[in-house]
């Protein structure tokens, strides 16, 4: 007999087994009764880091210059929770104790879709994902399950969809084992929550807020009369003046303050007329005066931090 055919007999064996194991319910179940001390020996994982550095040493003199102070106030203003990346989403907790967190997100058409990110056991988050209304609700009504639909255009449709959101889900996916949810978990429970989800309906920021409002502190501290208002916790600007910062950031004015709205940016009152709000200016005798101007909060204040006419840890 042959080696060839002893290895041949050996893998006809272990695929015989292998089916007989499938047709019995309890079989999988077997291997977790087996006693601690009579278990198989697994093999161990090492997994070694290379201490190299990525980059390789510069002259002293010539190294790159980092501010602790910049880094610092761009640190405070961050802990505001303002920039949180869960910031205007829902949370949501399974049975289970994972965290979802969600809102529908409806563009200029009325076309929906729920932008959701993942809330791991260590406080960090999954990049966001987009899910289009229209295919997760014909999923749903299939229990997200393709296999069985008799009309194959919608089977096809639903596994392509499944499919689709297994593959973001598994790209985007930063924890651990213990985090994973699976798509189809993930799917159910944004289902069954999506008539309680927020609904967030202006266009979307081409930029994130944080890189968004310090591009914008930087214009309105070259705007000339920055530095003749004395106000702590905003930015007072006039069209102008606005106008001036828009078309420094490559916007129209319009397109400038949608955004400040949406970030949360604008010190805005219920006697507010639509962006601008009524402040007190005073004059060099002592007198006041009101005036409507668009006011950007100056973040610094709020997180204790002064506020300089340098940059704040953004170069740009």
């Amino acid at each position: 007999m042959t080696n060839n055919t002893i290895q041949n007999m050996v893998a006809d064996i272990n695929g015989q087994m292998a089916q007989a194991t499938d047709r019995i319910p309890w079989a999988d179940k077997l291997s977790g009764l087996v006693p601690e001390e009579e278990q198989g020996i697994k093999d161990e994982v090492t997994v070694k880091l290379d201490n190299k550095s990525l980059y390789l040493p510069v002259p002293e003199e010539e190294a790159a210059v980092s501010s602790d102070a910049e880094t610092e106030t761009a640190r405070k203003v961050r802990e505001l929770g303002i920039f949180s990346p869960v910031r205007g989403l829902a949370s949501i907790k399974s049975a289970s104790g994972k965290i979802l967190h969600a809102r529908i997100y409806e563009n200029e058409e009325g076309m929906r879709s729920i932008e959701c990110c993942q809330q791991y056991s260590d406080g960090s988050y999954s990049p966001k994902m987009k899910i289009p209304q229209a295919e997760m609700r014909m999923a749903a009504r299939y229990r997200f399950v393709s296999k069985g639909i008799e009309e194959s255009k919608i089977r096809n449709k639903i596994a392509d969809f499944l499919y689709k959101m297994y593959k973001d889900y598994s790209d985007k996916f930063r924890g651990t084992q213990d985090d994973d949810m699976g798509i189809i978990d993930v799917l159910n429970l944004l289902y069954e929550s999506m008539s309680r989800l927020p609904v967030y309906s202006e266009v979307a920021a081409e930029m994130d807020a944080e890189t968004f409002y310090w591009m914008t502190v930087e214009q309105i501290k070259s705007v000339p009369s920055f530095k003749w208002y004395d106000f702590k916790s905003y930015y007072p600007l006039d069209d102008v003046e606005l106008g001036r910062v828009a078309k420094a950031m490559g916007m129209n004015k319009l397109q400038m303050l949608k955004q400040l709205k949406q970030h949360g940016l604008l010190y805005l009152t219920p006697s507010s007329k639509g962006y601008q709000t009524n402040v007190r200016f005073k004059n060099t005798d002592g007198t006041t005066y009101t005036e409507r101007m668009y006011c950007v909060y100056k973040l610094e204040y709020f997180a204790g931090v002064e506020s300089t006419t340098e940059s704040n840890g953004y170069n740009f």
